[in-house]
């Protein structure tokens, strides 16, 4: 069928490139907006109504490119399982990794480096409650093996 723009990102917060989605448990969307590569770190990390498209929570994050959301499949009675992004980090790859993201304020999550990552590009949890990543990588002068790879990466939740 025909493709129609449902949602326009840029428009309702600003920041450019939603590049990150995921589904809470409520249903909604949860977008990461990458911003610009050569930028601060402005990636934002928005919900919206997945019926109405409304904007209802745009959070600064402090990370530089979120290319990756998902959630954990380890549920916590009240809040679901917990959200977790991986940050390419265009500008300063040494700043990319796997974070965790939780709940702050109202403008805000507090974010937490599980740990380093060479441009990662997507997340997924498996039934093991690990997650899956995948990442560019840097290929070494003179090496003609290709870097880019798959990684499994234990989470341990608190």
């Amino acid at each position: 069928g025909k493709l129609e723009r449902f949602i326009a990102t840029k428009e309702a917060v600003n920041v450019d490139a939603p590049v990150a989605i995921a589904l809470d448990k409520k249903g909604n969307l949860v977008v990461g907006q990458m911003g610009e590569v050569t930028g601060p770190a402005d990636s934002r990390l928005c919900f919206y109504g997945a019926k109405t498209g409304k904007l209802l929570m745009n959070l600064e994050t402090g990370l530089a490119d979120i290319s990756g959301l998902a959630y954990s499949p380890k549920v916590d009675k009240k809040d679901g399982g917990l959200l977790y992004a991986v940050d390419y980090a265009w500008a300063d790859n040494s700043k990319g990794g796997l974070f965790r993201l939780d709940k702050g304020d109202q403008t805000s999550v507090k974010v937490t480096k599980i740990c380093e990552l060479d441009k990662p590009t997507a997340i997924t949890f498996g039934k093991d409650g690990a997650a899956y990543v995948t990442v560019v990588g840097t290929a070494k002068e003179g090496d003609a093996a290709k870097p880019g790879k798959l990684l499994k990466i234990e989470v341990v939740e608190e």
